[in-house]
C-alpha cells in the first residue's frame, strides 16, 4: 500500500539521512500504475523517493548503480532503501529533461555537444556486458514484454515470438485503425505487408544474433524523459527496466521516440550512431553487425509502437496530438516498407 504524505513525511523524519536536514517541501512529482516519485527538498539539497506499487517483483536500481560506479560512472546514488515499504530514495540529478509527456512540443535541443556526450555516456553502458542475455535473479522482470529478450538464446522460439507477435498485432490492430478513419483502404492494404516483411526480417535478424557473443547492460526505457540536460552534461534516469540485450535495441528504441519529437535531422541521427560506435570500439566492444540489427530493430520499435498508438486512438474526439503522432508514424512506417522492399 502506498504511503500517504503525511504518513511520508513521519517517516522520513526518523531516518538518521535527515537528522541534520530538515524537510522543507515533500511533494509528488509522477504517479502512475508501477510507482509514485516523490520530491524531497531540505535546506541541503534535493532527493527522489521512488516507491512500488505491489504488482513489481523488483524495484531496486541498487544492483544497476554498482554495475555503473565499477566503470566510473557515478552519478546515481542510493541513500536508502526499505523493501518492506517498497520504497527506496536517491540523489536528485540536476537539469532538465530532453521533453516530457505533457510538453511534447518543448524538446531541448540536441546540440552537437550534447550528442557527443549522449553517444559516449551510452557507449560506456553498453560496454558492460555479460556472457548471459538474462540475469532475471536480480533485474527487473514485471514487465511483460521482458520475455522478449528471455527467449532470444533460443533461435526457433524467439523467432516464432516475434513472429505471432506482429500476427497478432496486427490481425487485431489495422481493422480498427481503419475503422476509425485512421487509414485509408489503400494504406491498409499496404501496412498488411508488414506481417510478411517482418517475418523475412526476423529470420534475417535471427542469422544476426547468432553471431552476438556478449550482451550489454541496456537502460531499457530511454525515453526523452529519462534523459536529463544539464549544459551540454548528458545523464540517463530511471534504470528500473535495466536487462542485459541487444545493445542495438536501446539505441533504436531511443532514435524511435527522437523521430517522433521531430529530434534529430537525418545527419544528424547518423552522426550519433557514428559517434557511438567509435566510444564503443573505445571501450573495447567490436560489434561487425551492429548497424545491421539497428536497421532491423528501428524497424520492429517503430511497427510496435504504429500498433500502440492506433489501439490508444479509440475515442470519437481524437487528441490532435495523438493524430499527428499517429500520422508521423504511419508516414515513416509505409517508407520503411519501400526500403525493405528495396532490401
Amino acid at each position: 500500500m502506498l504511503i500517504k504524505n503525511d504518513e511520508l513525511r513521519s517517516y522520513l523524519t526518523q531516518l538518521t539521512l535527515f537528522e541534520d536536514q530538515p524537510i522543507t517541501e515533500l511533494k509528488i512529482i509522477r504517479n502512475n500504475d508501477i510507482k509514485v516519485s516523490w520530491l524531497i527538498k531540505t535546506a541541503k539539497g534535493k532527493y527522489l523517493l521512488i516507491q512500488h506499487t505491489a504488482n513489481t517483483k523488483n524495484f531496486s536500481q541498487i544492483d544497476v548503480i554498482n554495475l555503473l560506479k565499477a566503470k566510473g560512472i557515478n552519478y546515481l546514488n542510493c541513500y536508502h532503501f526499505d523493501l518492506e515499504r517498497r520504497l527506496a530514495i536517491y540523489n536528485w540529478v540536476e537539469g532538465q529533461p530532453l521533453s516530457t509527456f505533457d510538453q511534447p512540443k518543448h524538446f531541448n535541443q540536441l546540440t552537437d555537444q550534447r550528442i557527443y556526450n549522449l553517444a559516449e555516456l551510452l557507449a560506456k553502458i553498453h560496454s558492460i556486458s555479460n556472457t548471459g542475455f538474462s540475469n532475471t535473479t536480480n533485474e527487473p522482470s514485471y514487465k511483460p514484454n521482458m520475455d522478449f529478450r528471455q527467449l532470444i538464446l533460443e533461435p526457433k522460439r524467439y523467432q516464432a515470438f516475434l513472429t505471432d507477435d506482429f500476427k497478432l498485432a496486427w490481425k487485431k490492430h489495422l481493422p480498427r485503425a481503419y475503422q476509425r478513419g485512421l487509414i485509408n483502404s489503400q494504406q491498409q492494404a499496404q501496412l498488411a505487408m508488414i506481417e510478411e516483411k517482418s517475418i523475412k526480417l526476423v529470420k534475417k535478424q535471427i542469422q544476426l544474433i547468432d553471431d552476438l557473443n556478449l550482451f550489454s547492460l541496456l537502460h531499457g526505457d530511454l525515453t526523452p524523459e529519462n534523459i536529463i540536460c544539464h549544459g551540454d552534461l548528458i545523464f540517463f534516469i530511471d534504470f528500473e527496466l535495466w536487462h542485459y540485450g541487444d545493445r542495438a535495441l536501446d539505441l533504436a528504441f531511443m532514435l524511435e521516440q527522437f523521430a517522433q519529437a521531430k529530434a534529430l535531422t537525418q545527419n544528424k541521427e547518423k552522426a550519433l550512431v557514428n559517434l557511438y560506435l567509435e566510444k564503443l570500439n573505445e571501450n573495447g566492444v567490436v560489434d561487425h553487425h551492429f548497424s545491421e540489427r539497428l536497421a532491423f530493430l528501428k524497424k520492429y520499435v517503430l511497427w510496435k509502437f504504429l500498433i500502440l498508438v492506433a489501439d490508444g486512438l479509440t475515442t470519437a474526439n481524437l487528441d490532435k496530438l495523438n493524430q499527428n503522432l499517429f500520422q508521423n508514424m504511419l508516414d515513416r512506417t509505409l517508407q520503411s516498407l519501400e526500403e525493405s522492399e528495396e532490401d
